[in-house]
């Protein structure tokens, strides 16, 4: 990946248009000197960042910038949206004055002020909710990700000249703590399998047989967190059963949020969690806390808290991380292993029971929360088949070769952390983020599915074979030394920079007079 990036201005630009089929966003050149100057290794490959943004081409500045205020401007339920204004090169708050908010702006704050006086005025808005919010319906999305706007030439009023629409345009809704597959899901092709039946297919007890068959392993990370072709998502992750507040909107608004699914319109930025220095309730990697791989335990870590979700019902059982807990810790679950066959040199399948890694596993939970009182008490319960433990500091994650990283209400704070470290990061997630295009899978982490079907043999090839060990404290070893090339705090700041000039360039003004869009709409239309 280092080699294939730009070693110029002129050859980044190229690549660009190239890459992007348009002009690169005004002020690509400041960005380019100073992800120069503070020796940023990626400077190309930005694809995802360009995905998110897609269907906003299909909408004129004016639109976008009368959506962005009137959300700014309607009083949303508590005050829990946070919008930020750049104006002349200052940052100021125009919405968002919870106490419990501040943080996310100071953060905000403290990455863009570097660069402020590159920054093209705008206004935008971000969402501090673990959960993303836009969810177009499919055919407005396909119209928006094809269309482009028409000039308006002569017709440029004062970007700032923003008046208040009644009736609004933008309506959120709030179903938290209520199934939300069918919404989650309106932006899939009628045809795709999550909307084809409308509800997931109910889940059922696997068979020992159905476990020998041939195991999946990763290798698409794109594929994978396809929410539109994972129709089984709907009952196993706590985002679709119950998640704990689930304010949405189907019209296209451009709201910033932490990470996003494949199947809603939020735009990513690096999470403010990861500047975890910054916060009160979050800690940075601390080598003094760690030791070199080989003097770790052989195992599978992972504590943490019941947060999937908030659950009222049974719904609970098949979410995420209590399956994973559940099985992790029942012996006598079902498992598929494999093996190599002495004459053809295959691998083949087996049927095994956990029981056969169980000296390779610790997996608990610390905490029990965001649930109500009375399924609390049945999570605790024994007959609950989980496993517990008291609350556990940072330098037990570093104890074991093996780290695992889960999602919760949505992506987590520790894979950052975890991947500085000297852990072999584990990590299952449907959640798309800021890192998808720059972090390597079997390189840099191990990939699992929300299923985990594949992740008892996953586990046993690295904890038994001396092949798995030498790949995992490889895979440690490289995904360490590339986090501290790629993942420093300045390199979340260049890339925030690079999304406020997309972002900026479709909000602001000239893009009212040029009707500008991506290359291929103009070939098509």
């Amino acid at each position: 990946m280092v080699e294939s990036q730009s070693k110029s201005l002129e050859e980044a630009i190229a690549n660009y248009r190239k890459r992007y089929r348009r002009e690169p966003p005004p002020g690509f050149d400041d960005w380019y000197q100073v992800a120069v100057r503070l020796n940023a290794i990626v400077i190309d490959d930005y694809d995802s960042v360009m995905t998110m943004f897609e269907p906003y081409w299909g909408m004129s500045a004016r639109e976008l910038r009368a959506r962005v205020r009137e959300v700014l401007d309607s009083g949303f339920p508590g005050d829990k949206l946070v919008g930020i204004r750049v104006k002349d090169h200052e940052i100021e708050t125009v919405h968002g004055g919870s106490v419990d908010l501040k943080y996310h702006f100071d953060i905000l704050r403290d990455r863009m002020e570097p660069f402020l006086q590159f920054l093209p005025d705008m206004e935008y808005v971000f969402n501090p909710f673990d959960e993303p919010m836009v969810y177009a319906p499919h055919d407005a999305l396909s119209k928006a990700v094809s269309d482009c706007p028409n000039p308006e030439y002569d017709n440029i009023s004062d970007p700032w000249d923003i008046a208040t629409r009644s009736p609004k345009h933008v309506y959120f809704n709030n179903v938290g703590r209520e199934r939300t597959w069918e919404i989650t899901t309106r932006s899939c092709p009628l045809g795709s399998s999550s909307r084809s039946g409308l509800s997931s297919p109910p889940l059922h007890n696997t068979t020992a047989n159905e476990m020998s068959e041939r195991l999946l392993f990763p290798q698409n990370i794109t594929h994978i967190r396809d929410i539109c072709e994972l129709p089984e998502a709907g009952d196993t992750h706590g985002i679709f059963l119950s998640p704990n507040g689930a304010c949405h909107t189907n019209t296209l608004v451009p709201v910033f949020s932490r990470m996003k699914l494949s199947t809603n319109q939020d735009l990513f930025m690096p999470a403010t969690d990861y500047s975890s220095a910054m916060t009160w309730f979050y800690k940075p990697y601390n080598e003094s806390e760690d030791m070199p791989w080989d003097q770790k335990e052989n195992r599978l870590y992972w504590t943490g808290s019941t947060q999937d979700g908030f659950f009222k019902d049974d719904s609970w059982k098949t979410s995420h991380r209590f399956r994973f807990v559940r099985d992790f810790n029942n012996q006598s679950k079902p498992i598929s292993l494999l093996r190599q066959n002495d004459d053809s040199g295959s691998w083949e399948p087996y049927p095994s029971s956990m029981k056969a890694l169980s000296d390779y596993i610790h997996v608990k939970f610390s905490d029990v929360h965001h649930c109500s009182d009375e399924v609390c008490e049945k999570i605790r319960a024994p007959s609950s088949g989980l496993a517990f433990t008291a609350k556990e500091g940072l330098p037990a994650s570093y104890g074991s070769k093996f780290a695992f990283d889960i999602d919760g209400s949505s992506y987590t704070e520790r894979f950052q952390r975890l991947l500085h470290s000297h852990n072999t990061v584990f990590k299952m997630t449907i959640f798309q983020e800021w890192w998808d295009d720059f972090l390597v899978p079997w390189v840099h982490y191990v990939p699992v599915t929300l299923g985990m079907r594949e992740l008892p043999e996953t586990l046993r090839f690295f904890v038994e074979t001396r092949r798995g060990q030498e790949i995992g404290r490889d895979i440690a070893e490289e995904g360490r030394r590339w986090a501290g090339q790629t993942w420093r705090p300045v390199d979340m700041k260049i890339a925030l920079f690079r999304i406020l000039l997309e972002y900026a360039r479709l909000w602001g003004p000239e893009r009212d007079r040029t009707g500008e869009c991506p290359w291929d709409r103009r070939e098509e239309g």
